[in-house]
């Protein structure tokens, strides 16, 4: 459902704020991830079916997608003054429902916001006596091959 996903754009990198006589919904994403600029569009889009804007910052690294429209506040009920992190954030009772039927969509909101991933290298002395090197791809701070497995299967790589 793309109100999860939106809701976990909107809880890494996203507000809510008021613009003369509407509100505006922005999430700041980085630019080279193309994937999760266009996914990210079709969520603010399915939710709200209003026209998306796509600014380029100056310096090219950073896209601000926005959109108007009354029901942001209604949508996301958690804006508010200052930063998000210096405030209670929590989510209602039909946010819980919709994020507990749509887990995998809403963690891949976070994680497109606000993870980062990373190659997880290690060597490890086996029995034999040989020293084995590994590496494979980790989100976040989630290293077990079983777990990021798991996780690659609904959000993947960030492209």
């Amino acid at each position: 459902m793309a109100y999860a996903y939106l809701l976990g754009m909107y809880l890494g990198d996203g507000w809510v704020g008021r613009i003369a006589r509407s509100w505006t919904l922005k999430v700041t994403l980085d630019a080279s991830y193309a994937g999760i600029v266009r996914e990210c569009v079709a969520a603010m889009a399915a939710v709200a079916p209003r026209r998306v804007t796509a600014l380029l910052r100056s310096e090219g690294s950073t896209v601000v997608l926005g959109s108007c429209g009354s029901g942001w506040p209604c949508l996301f009920p958690q804006h508010g003054p200052g930063k998000k992190h210096e405030r209670k954030i929590e989510l209602l009772d039909w946010q819980c429902s919709i994020t507990r039927q749509y887990t995998p969509e809403f963690i891949r909101g976070l994680i497109h916001s606000d993870g980062s991933r990373c190659i997880n290298r290690f060597s490890m002395k086996l029995p034999s006596g040989r020293v084995g090197r590994y590496a494979y791809p980790r989100n976040i701070s989630v290293s077990h091959r079983d777990s990021v497995a798991l996780l690659d299967s609904f959000v993947g790589p960030k492209t």
